[in-house]
Parts: C-alpha cells; structure tokens; sequence
C-alpha cells in the first residue's frame, strides 16, 4: 500500500499499470508534478518523514 500511495505522489515510478485523473493519463515524474495536480501526501511518519517535524498537525 505504501508504494501504491508513494507512486501516486510521484515519489516511485510504477513498474505496470496507468494513473488516471479525471480520465485523463497522468504521469508523474516527481512530488512537484503532484502538487501542480492537486495530489498531497500525508506521510504516516511525519515526524520522521514530514516536511516540518516540529509543528503540530
């Protein structure tokens, strides 16, 4: 699961399949392309792998 939302994000490339968005192909080469399409991730870890640790959610 963790892949699957790591490739969503653009963080992975996918070995197979498509991503859609709103039909269309997407493809995404980094977290940037994701945010420019309004895709976000919230990290399980966000102490550990979140942008700013110390601030409170």
């Amino acid at each position: 699961a963790k892949e699957l939302l790591k490739s969503l994000f653009g963080l992975l490339k996918p070995d197979r399949g498509e991503l859609l968005l709103n039909g269309q192909p997407l493809q995404l080469k980094s977290p940037r392309d994701a945010v420019r399409h309004g895709i976000a991730l919230v990290p399980e870890e966000r102490r550990t792998h979140g942008v700013a640790p110390a601030l409170s959610v």
